[in-house]
């Protein structure tokens, strides 16, 4: 059993900027909405230098106000050591050591009393997460917790991420499918993987799909906690086309702390029938054993799609 944590990669300059403001505690949906009615709205804080900004919903981790991220890259729920801390939560130990976005070991423990609720739909999760340590950036923007997508899933029939239209809601994977088909281009076919990781009772899930870097042939992690698409130095892609990277790229936040980048500028990227340029960040990074891919597909991407996400199977579509 391998305890993986949140695949948490924020770019320094949107964290930096994007700091939202205190979710009012008012605002929160107290009821708890029916099954199949569930659904939460996301928002996007921009910071003044217009970088990617993050997929935010408001929240409590018991009567504690807090952002909530949702990370389509995390493969459980977790909930920063800040917050942990300042709710007084229990934790306990689980005997094993996660990793994060660039493959580095990071401590993570279970939280055995933690109630999670989002607004709009309610509890989230109550009792056993994980939670970890997190850079002090997430405490300044108040980001508490790492929502997965993927465990989600695994909760009800299906989930859809939908950012083009800013909202999570609980749907039929059959009947998001359907409907997703009529929306934009696909984008992985059904070539989408999933991955699965076991922490004690609780079953971790994250999806990776093929693509194309500059010619070279990838798998890039659904990562809606990445602003940027990335790529990681440890995979032969990233050997290969490292040499093309400009040095002194912006830093990225994991979270085991901050991780310097080379930047491939304007680089060729095809995922499905989606292709653009874009400005692709080259990480040092560590192999993954539990999700083997080579890097991340982030925001400059799925910005402009909707992901229906199962336990088995995930359709991405999105506009051209």
């Amino acid at each position: 059993m391998r305890a993986l944590a949140a695949v948490i990669a924020v770019a320094l300059a949107a964290a930096a900027c994007a700091r939202p403001e205190r979710p009012p505690h008012a605002e929160l949906a107290a009821a708890t909405p029916p099954p199949g009615a569930r659904k939460m709205r996301l928002t996007y804080p921009t910071g003044p230098t217009g970088a990617w900004s993050l997929p935010l919903v408001r929240g409590r981790v018991n009567g504690e106000e807090v952002w909530m991220l949702v990370d389509t890259g995390a493969n459980y729920h977790v909930v920063a050591g800040w917050l942990v801390k300042k709710a007084g939560l229990k934790t306990r130990s689980v005997g094993a050591a996660g990793t994060d976005h660039a493959g580095r070991a990071i401590q993570t423990y279970r939280v055995d009393n933690a109630r999670i609720d989002a607004e709009g739909w309610g509890p989230v999760a109550h009792g056993s997460v994980l939670g970890t340590d997190v850079p002090s950036v997430f405490e300044r923007a108040r980001i508490g917790v790492f929502l997965s997508p993927g465990q989600l899933a695994g909760d009800g029939d299906g989930i859809v991420v939908d950012l083009l239209h800013d909202e999570v809601r609980e749907e039929r994977f059959a009947d998001a499918a359907r409907a997703l088909a009529k929306t934009g281009v696909d984008l992985a076919g059904d070539s989408a993987r999933v991955c699965e990781d076991h922490a004690g009772s609780m079953t971790g899930r994250s999806y990776v799909v093929p693509a194309r870097i500059e010619g070279q042939a990838v798998r890039l992690l659904l990562d809606t906690g990445a602003p940027r698409s990335d790529l990681s130095s440890a995979s032969a892609a990233g050997r290969a086309l490292l040499p093309h990277a400009e040095p002194g790229g912006d830093e990225i936040y994991t979270a085991s702390g901050r991780v310097p980048v080379h930047t491939l500028v304007a680089a060729d990227v095809a995922v499905g029938k989606v292709r653009a340029r874009l400005d692709v960040d080259v990480f040092q990074g560590k192999p993954d054993t539990v999700c083997p891919r080579d890097g991340a597909l982030g925001l400059d991407v799925l910005r402009r799609c909707a992901m229906a996400l199962s336990k088995r199977k995930a359709v991405v579509r999105c506009l051209p």
